[in-house]
């Protein structure tokens, strides 16, 4: 098992340059039968913990055509945006579980910051439709549990 330490949690300011936006909306999600096995294992928490004591979070990591990426974190908001020059590839999200410090952790890589564990789950990629890869785009996203998320771009 390995514990890795943080400094307490701050979301960057919104980046990017040029005239297209992304917006992005975070609706709240579920942690599916494999998340919560996996925070088991890790972390020796049972359902009723998990559901008491953890919450979901997330970085999302917007991809361009032309190889640029730029990242924003969803800890404890639920809307960022991101302004770029090129067409938009994908936005990929990397959900964490982040559960209140109950116990010492069990196994695997955990991340401790401030009063929490935190663990990576397994991430999904958007891919907007190709109307909606310039211009101003709305990324409305969901996770539904055990890697499988709801992009809906307008």
């Amino acid at each position: 098992m390995q514990i890795i330490k943080l400094d307490s949690e701050k979301a960057a300011p919104p980046t990017g340059h040029g005239n297209y936006s992304l917006a992005m909306t975070i609706k709240p999600g579920s942690v599916g039968m494999l998340d919560r096995q996996n925070a088991n294992k890790m972390l020796g928490l049972t359902a009723e913990e998990i559901s008491k004591n953890c919450r979901l979070e997330y970085d999302a990591l917007a991809n361009y055509k032309d190889g640029d990426a730029e990242a924003l974190s969803f800890y404890t908001q639920q809307t960022g945006s991101l302004r770029f020059a090129t067409s938009l590839d994908t936005v990929g999200f990397y959900p964490t579980l982040a559960c209140q410090q109950l116990k010492p952790p069990v196994s695997g890589i955990v991340i401790a910051q401030d009063n929490l564990y935190k663990i990576g789950l397994n991430n999904v990629t958007c891919t907007p439709p190709l109307d909606k890869r310039t211009g101003t785009v709305t990324l409305v996203f969901r996770y539904v549990g055990d890697g499988k998320g709801e992009c809906l771009f307008q």
